[in-house]
């Protein structure tokens, strides 16, 4: 796999293993894991992955009119005809939101203090899951308006009341941005240029300051 101009190698076994727990979480846990709807969600997955095969960068939206979707994690609004479907399926980027719920729990069980920050949070995937696991505070950052919309509206579905919501985005620096997104996905891809006309971005300092959060 190239990325950023670098060929990364991966030995056989992890592969091997990556490609049995992807095929395993795409075909047997989605049965127990996803409540509605079931079958087109487990038939969307099917298709997608087939898609991924033949075009990596190609992204497949839902042939389905749903606009809701209810799982393990939480119940989710969802744009018909989009990629929402896909992002909020829980075989969605599964080892990293197992590896995050893992560390989180971790440090509870540490008695650690914990604050999530969900950085260009989309319409909720994993601010959601984590506000529905745990009651921890939660940061949901996200810019596009239609996102925001939808996330917020996921967050009374679920009922979560210690999760702020914010619509700008956050950056290292003050600047001035366009967004710029895929034709079929305004949630997982976006490409920033800087522009006059755009909007302003924040740092996490300015939000920890603007809220008086401290987590000490």
């Amino acid at each position: 796999m190239e990325k950023f101009g670098r060929v990364y190698k991966f030995p056989f076994r992890k592969k091997l293993s990556f490609y049995w727990d992807y095929f395993y979480k795409k075909v047997f846990s989605l049965w127990y894991e996803v409540e509605y709807p079931k079958f087109r969600m487990f038939l969307y997955e099917i298709m997608y992955s087939l898609i991924k095969v033949f075009n990596y960068s190609f992204l497949l939206p839902s042939p389905f009119n749903d606009n809701v979707v209810k799982t393990k994690f939480g119940t989710f609004r969802v744009r018909p005809r989009t990629v929402d479907m896909i992002c909020v399926s829980p075989a969605y980027e599964r080892k990293d939101i197992d590896f995050l719920l893992n560390l989180i729990n971790k440090l509870l069980k540490q008695n650690k203090k914990v604050l999530f920050i969900d950085v260009g949070a989309g319409i909720g995937t994993y601010t959601i899951t984590v506000g529905n696991k745990y009651q921890i505070d939660v940061f949901s950052i996200e810019p596009n308006k239609s996102n925001f919309q939808i996330l917020s509206e996921n967050i009374i579905l679920n009922s979560l009341t210690k999760v702020k919501l914010f619509n700008f985005a956050l950056f290292s620096s003050h600047k001035s941005f366009e967004i710029y997104y895929e034709r079929n996905d305004i949630q997982t891809t976006s490409k920033l240029k800087e522009s006059e006309t755009g909007f302003i971005t924040k740092t996490l300092d300015d939000l920890c300051e603007e809220l008086k959060y401290t987590m000490f």
